[in-house]
C-alpha cells in the first residue's frame, strides 16, 4: 500500500515545476521579440524594377500634359440675319474653299442691295445735272464778263474823247465827269460780275465734291451689300473637315451665330497645361518633347496663356511635324517641357521613386546584398534621373519605390529571384 507524499514534497516539487514553466515562457518569449532582428528579410526580385546607373546627357525638363487639336479649326458664323434654304454637306465631310456648305435665304439682301443701286443711279442722275446747270451757269458768266469788257473800254474811249474836246473848247466839264461816273460804275459792276463768277465756281467745287463723296459713300454700301450676299453662301476659308454643323434647313439664324466648325486634321497642334507653381519656368520657344505611344515628337512653345485659370497655365506646341501620322485630334499626351541639357551627367532610368532635388532612399547591390543608400536626386527627362551623389556609374539599383516602402526600417537585405545576377 503507497504511503501519502509529503507536504513539503509537494510544495518542493510544484515550485519546481513553475519555475521550469516561467523560464520556458521567457525563453520563448525573447525568441519571439529577438528573432526577426536575427534574421535578415529577403526581397523576391521578381517584384521590382532594377536599373543600372551610368552617365550620359539628361535633357532636364518637367512634365505637362496636353490634348492634341487641329492646327486650324475654323468657327463659321452666318454674316446675315436670314433663313437657311439648304445644307449641302455633313459633318466629316471632306470640303475645299469653293463649296458652299449651306445656302441661305438672300431675298431681303438682295432687296437691300436693289435698292442702294436705285439710290445711286438717281444720285448719279443728279450730279450729271447738278454738272450741267454750272456749266451752263459759267457761260453765262463768261458772256456777261465778256460784254462788260467790250462795255467799258467803250467807255473808257468816251472819257478819252470828252477830256480832248475839253482841252481843245469844245466840250464841257460836265460831260467830262458823266463820261468818268459811267466808266467808274462799270468798273465797279464787272468787278462785281468777276466775285459772283468766282464765289460760284468755288461753292459749285464744293457741292460736287460732296455729290460725288455721296456717290462713293454709295458704292462703299452697295460693294459690302454684295460682298455680304456672297459671303452669307457659307464657305471655309481653307480646306479641311466639317467638324460641326450647328443649324437644320429652316431654321431662322441671326448675323454672327455660329454655323459651322471646320478644322485641318492633316496638321495638328498641341494644347498643353501644366500647374500654376511652373508658370516662371515658361518661356516661349522653348524646346518641348511630346510623348505618343512610347514615340518622342519635338516642337517648342508658342504661345503661353497670359494667366493662371483653374491653378493651371496654358500654353500651345508647334510641332516640327504637325502631320505626323501618330497625331489625332483630342488624343491625350505627355510632354516634357526641356530647361537644359545636363552633360555628362550620373543617371538612372526614370521611375516611381523620383523627386525632384530631394534625398530618397533606394537599396543598391552590395556584395551579395542590398544596402540602402540616401541618393541625393536632380533634374530628370523622360527616360532619365539625374543622381547628384550617393551612387555612381555602374552600380546596380533597385528602382522601384515599393521596395523602400516595404522594407523602410532595414538599411540591408537579402533578396532572391534576380535573374539579371
Amino acid at each position: 500500500m503507497d504511503r501519502a507524499l509529503s507536504k513539503d514534497y509537494v510544495n518542493k516539487r510544484k515550485r519546481k515545476i513553475i519555475i521550469r514553466t516561467s523560464v520556458a515562457v521567457v525563453t520563448i518569449a525573447t525568441l519571439f521579440i529577438l528573432l526577426p532582428g536575427w534574421m535578415t528579410p529577403v526581397a523576391n526580385m521578381k517584384l521590382y524594377r532594377v536599373g543600372y546607373a551610368d552617365k550620359g546627357d539628361i535633357e532636364t525638363s518637367f512634365s505637362a500634359y496636353g490634348i492634341v487639336t487641329p492646327l486650324y479649326n475654323e468657327v463659321i458664323t452666318s454674316p446675315i440675319a436670314t433663313t437657311v434654304l439648304r445644307i449641302n454637306n455633313s459633318a466629316g465631310d471632306n470640303i475645299t474653299t469653293t463649296d458652299t456648305i449651306i445656302i441661305p435665304d438672300i431675298e431681303r439682301a438682295n432687296a437691300t442691295l436693289k435698292k442702294l443701286i436705285r439710290e445711286r443711279t438717281i444720285k448719279e442722275n443728279s450730279i450729271k445735272r447738278s454738272k450741267e446747270s454750272i456749266i451752263q451757269k459759267l457761260k453765262q458768266f463768261s458772256l456777261a464778263l465778256n460784254a462788260d469788257s467790250i462795255k467799258i473800254e467803250q467807255l473808257a474811249s468816251s472819257l478819252r474823247k470828252e477830256r480832248e474836246l475839253l482841252n481843245i473848247g469844245g466840250g464841257s466839264q460836265e460831260k467830262v465827269d458823266l463820261a468818268e461816273m459811267n466808266y467808274k460804275v462799270a468798273k465797279i459792276n464787272r468787278d462785281k460780275l468777276i466775285q459772283e463768277h468766282d464765289s460760284y465756281k468755288a461753292l459749285s467745287n464744293i457741292d460736287m465734291n460732296t455729290s460725288d463723296i455721296e456717290l462713293s459713300i454709295l458704292n462703299e454700301k452697295i460693294y459690302e451689300q454684295q460682298t455680304l450676299i456672297n459671303r452669307s453662301f457659307i464657305r471655309s476659308k481653307r480646306d479641311g473637315v466639317i467638324t460641326s454643323l450647328a443649324v437644320k434647313p429652316g431654321q431662322q439664324i441671326s448675323a454672327g451665330q455660329q454655323v459651322a466648325t471646320v478644322a485641318n486634321v492633316n496638321n495638328f497642334k498641341i494644347i498643353g497645361s501644366v500647374p500654376g507653381k511652373f508658370a516662371d519656368r515658361l518661356n516661349y520657344n522653348m524646346k518641348v518633347r511630346v510623348i505618343i505611344q512610347d514615340s518622342s515628337l519635338y516642337g517648342h512653345l508658342s504661345g503661353i496663356a497670359p494667366e493662371i485659370d483653374g491653378g493651371s497655365v496654358s500654353f500651345t506646341v508647334t510641332l516640327d511635324n504637325p502631320n505626323h501620322p501618330l497625331l489625332r485630334a483630342q488624343l491625350k499626351t505627355d510632354i516634357r517641357i526641356i530647361q537644359k541639357i545636363e552633360q555628362d551627367a550620373i543617371r538612372l532610368p526614370f521611375s516611381d521613386f523620383y523627386i525632384e532635388d530631394a534625398y530618397v532612399s533606394l537599396f543598391v547591390y552590395n556584395k551579395g546584398k542590398l544596402e540602402k543608400r540616401k541618393v541625393l536626386l536632380g533634374g530628370c527627362s523622360y527616360d532619365y534621373i539625374e543622381v547628384k551623389s550617393g551612387i555612381k556609374p555602374g552600380e546596380k539599383v533597385v528602382i522601384s519605390k515599393s521596395l523602400t516602402e516595404e522594407f523602410v526600417d532595414y538599411t540591408t537585405i537579402d533578396f532572391k529571384n534576380d535573374y539579371e545576377n
